[in-house]
């Protein structure tokens, strides 16, 4: 299916902007698509797409954490630290007031990393984990049950130490505290953040 084949198809069968889950899983049987679920969005998988839809939960929470995501992801774009993000975009709006988004299908989640690869990468990072200013600015910034050692060492490695006190400042100015493993990522082997809406209860 073509993007805009997908569009329509969604525009015809959710006719409220409160989306229920019943109603959005019975479209994906239908069409032969993945759908997940979490406590503020849906998404909308395809094993043939290179994308992911998302679709806001306003069934279960009052605010829109597509916007909210959606807007980091702009402002992450305007201070020049967005790599780290996996790309988003806005999909288009329902013919009943929803808006759509799209987000770049990543490689695999850090939970989902394999033993062997997770053990390579310790090897890799254990220099930069044992330096006195990556740990103290790890510990400052990230309460460190919340966020994956490894995936965040990795990520320091690569885009440097001046790139990541950018995207500590920028986390902690938009409440993006919840980078556990399901929340991050690779795409290849780059670290990335797969979830940044954070979460506001």
């Amino acid at each position: 299916m073509t993007q805009q084949e997908v569009f329509d198809l969604l525009n015809g069968s959710l006719i409220d902007k409160r989306v229920c889950y019943d109603d959005l899983w019975e479209f994906c049987r239908s069409h032969d698509l993945e759908m997940f679920s979490g406590e503020t969005r849906y998404c909308i998988v395809s094993k043939d797409w290179d994308f992911v839809l998302k679709i806001s939960r306003f069934d279960n929470v009052r605010d829109d954490y597509n916007a909210i995501e959606f807007a980091n992801y702009e402002n992450a774009c305007k201070l020049g630290i967005e790599k780290i993000f996996l790309k988003m975009w806005k999909f288009g709006t329902l013919d009943c007031g929803l808006d759509i988004y799209a987000q770049v299908r990543y490689s695999f989640s850090h939970s989902n990393i394999d033993h062997n690869k997770e053990k390579k990468m310790r090897k890799q990072t254990e220099k930069i984990r044992s330096c006195k200013v990556f740990h103290k600015s790890h510990e400052h910034t990230y309460d460190s049950s919340r966020i994956s050692n490894n995936w965040y060492a990795r990520a320091y490695q690569i885009y440097g130490k001046q790139f990541m006190r950018k995207f500590e400042r920028f986390t902690r100015q938009h409440c993006i505290g919840d980078l556990h493993d399901s929340n991050v990522g690779y795409l290849g082997k780059m670290p990335i953040i797969l979830d940044f809406a954070g979460y506001h209860g």
